[in-house]
């Protein structure tokens, strides 16, 4: 009995330890990229980008909320348009400037790289929806390679044992890569591209006149269907918009079955009164709230993840609500 649970015991840290190892070689080998986007354009471009391209994935910033400094190694791609504004491009130019070890790509407006996409590759795509022009764009962003940055020196009898623990399990590493990644593959396939990673301010959210305006529509009734806001400009302008308006957390979106909906978090009572008027399951999920979440998913014929979401705003509304007539 002792040596089996002495060798489950040697199994296991075996696994650790070459699980540790093997996250680690990902870790450094991929540093990664930094898009910096400057308009509705771009960012549709990145969207799509990431989306078709899986290798292309990483961080999305606007120029005011650039990292510094980036990643070591990281390759910096900066999607300045003819309608980016000029503020803008200076800052994010000025900026670059500073951080001398990255490697840029840039547009053929600029002359800061010799690595550069075609402006009118992005209008290709974003006017047009072109996969060539979307592909040529992906071939200068995948054509760079990401640079390593310098791992810490291993002692070596460190790396001697490390050494024979790979020589000796050379077959566990490779059935717990094939786990990794297909875990890895799962995943991916469940969470979005890490392109909403950065915070605004409601002050800076709020500057922007257009964006101003889609706030303020929503504010005012509470929540609204996302094609309600199409009357504020094209797809692409508007996802711009609310990307940075979730992002400052003015705003939030739920989806319920088919249903998209944009809602001011700010004041959740009225926006779960306009919710409760608009769709008739997230009527039927606050007349249930007091049951099981499961059950409710259940007999409202919505999804669990929108189900919470639901009881969250109907708890933030204070638990309770006096329905209205259409």
């Amino acid at each position: 009995m002792v040596s089996r649970a002495s060798a489950a015991l040697v199994v296991a840290g075996v696994t650790l330890l070459l699980l540790f190892l093997y996250v680690a070689v990902l870790g450094v080998a991929s540093p990664g990229r930094v898009y910096v986007v400057f308009d509705s354009c771009g960012y549709e471009t990145v969207k799509a980008l990431v989306s078709s391209y899986p290798e292309a994935r990483g961080e999305v910033h606007p120029p005011g909320q650039l990292p510094y400094p980036p990643p070591q190694g990281a390759v910096v791609v900066l999607l300045v348009t003819n309608i980016s504004p000029r503020s803008y491009v200076e800052q994010a130019l000025a900026w670059a400037r500073e951080i001398a070890y990255a490697t840029y790509i840039t547009t053929d407006l600029l002359n800061l790289s010799s690595y550069r996409v075609s402006s009118t590759d992005i209008w290709l795509y974003c006017t047009y929806g072109d996969s060539e022009a979307l592909r040529r764009i992906a071939e200068v962003v995948l054509g760079v390679n990401l640079v390593s940055s310098t791992p810490h020196p291993l002692s070596t009898s460190a790396l001697a044992v490390a050494a024979v623990l790979v020589a000796t399990s050379i077959t566990l590493l490779q059935v717990l890569r094939e786990k990794v990644e297909d875990f890895l593959k799962k995943v991916g396939a469940v969470i979005a591209p890490p392109l909403l990673r950065f915070k605004v301010s409601r002050e800076e959210a709020l500057e922007h006149p257009l964006r101003r305006a889609i706030y303020e529509a929503v504010a005012s009734a509470g929540a609204l269907r996302y094609k309600d806001l199409m009357k504020f400009g094209s797809r692409a302008t508007i996802d711009w918009h609310l990307w940075i308006l979730t992002r400052s957390k003015l705003l939030v979106e739920l989806r319920v079955g088919r249903g998209r909906y944009v809602v001011n978090i700010l004041n959740p009572s009225t926006a779960l009164n306009t919710l409760i008027k608009l769709d008739e399951r997230v009527r039927c999920v606050v007349e249930n709230s007091g049951r099981p979440p499961q059950l409710i998913a259940e007999l409202c014929g919505v999804d669990p993840v929108s189900t919470y979401s639901i009881l969250e705003l109907h708890r933030r509304a204070g638990g309770g609500i006096a329905f209205r007539n259409s």
